[in-house]
């Protein structure tokens, strides 16, 4: 009975963060109303004939079952979003004070990605590269504001814990800046799997085995071989148990596996891990 209520609150929890990501969906119409553009022509007929043009164009990619991606602000949108709902429905795991701290610092987690663009996390990357070169990235934004070094101090911890990866049983939870850059991790990786089950509820499932530039890695091809499946939602998922497991995250993950799959098509390495 327990595990069934569990089930039915991760369950709630996972729905109601899909139906509020739509936000990130949403146009600003005041904006394209207003003309904004880089394109402007002087005449109305011509501006008329170019919206018309737009609306062609955006009517063949649909055609053709193409979806808007997911920007960083929609994934840190995404991430304050979860952060706030573990927060209001399992306190005890997520308390305010750390709430705080993982808002404050989620909202500039991914800053250092707009001067280095999105590196896919699949391990094809030189990872002491790639958080060293973010890292100054952080260190310039971050100079002369006042009382963010423990923010900072937050996102790196938070790259080491993910890396490594460092569970939740294994968190020092004395140590106020470890338990924060846990939770920033943790649920910055979970925002990703659930973003990639919203996107399968849009009848869009990203496959492995499907990347051209870069293709598949040495880890995805190993996950995709544990979990008999080159579904990311499932590649993506065993990727991080060791991080997420004995969590409410990982909880919430596998609510949302059983909420949009048949669970006959849930690998079973997910039901029986830890077991």
């Amino acid at each position: 009975m327990e595990r069934m209520f569990k089930l039915i609150l991760h369950t709630k929890v996972w729905r109601k963060w899909v139906f509020a990501k739509k936000l990130d969906d949403v146009m600003r119409n005041g904006f394209i109303m207003c003309g904004t553009g880089k394109v402007q022509p002087k005449w109305r007929w011509v501006r008329s004939l170019r919206r018309w043009l737009v609306r062609v164009l955006q009517g063949c990619l649909e055609g053709l079952g193409e979806i808007r991606l997911e920007t960083d602000g929609g994934h840190t949108f995404g991430f304050a979003l979860l952060a706030c709902l573990i927060h209001k429905y399992f306190p005890e795991h997520l308390s305010r004070e750390t709430w705080i701290l993982v808002n404050e610092a989620g909202i500039f987690h991914e800053v250092g990605e707009i001067v280095y663009g999105d590196r896919i996390d699949d391990g094809s990357h030189d990872r002491k590269a790639k958080s060293a070169s973010e890292a100054e990235v952080l260190a310039e934004y971050f100079r002369d504001m006042p009382d963010t070094e423990y923010l900072v101090r937050i996102i790196e911890r938070a790259e080491y814990m993910k890396d490594v990866p460092v569970p939740y049983a294994e968190v020092d939870l004395s140590n106020e800046i470890d338990v924060a850059a846990w939770w920033l991790g943790a649920l910055d990786k979970t925002e990703a799997l659930l973003q990639n089950g919203r996107y399968k509820t849009m009848d869009a499932v990203g496959r492995i085995g499907q990347k051209d530039v870069p293709p598949p890695s040495a880890r995805d091809a190993g996950n995709v071989k544990q979990v008999g499946t080159d579904d990311i939602v499932f590649v993506w998922s065993w990727q991080y148990r060791n991080l997420l497991y004995g969590s409410v995250l990982w909880d919430l993950v596998l609510a949302m596996m059983m909420d949009i799959y048949d669970w006959k098509e849930i690998p079973v390495q997910f039901f029986t891990h830890g077991a």
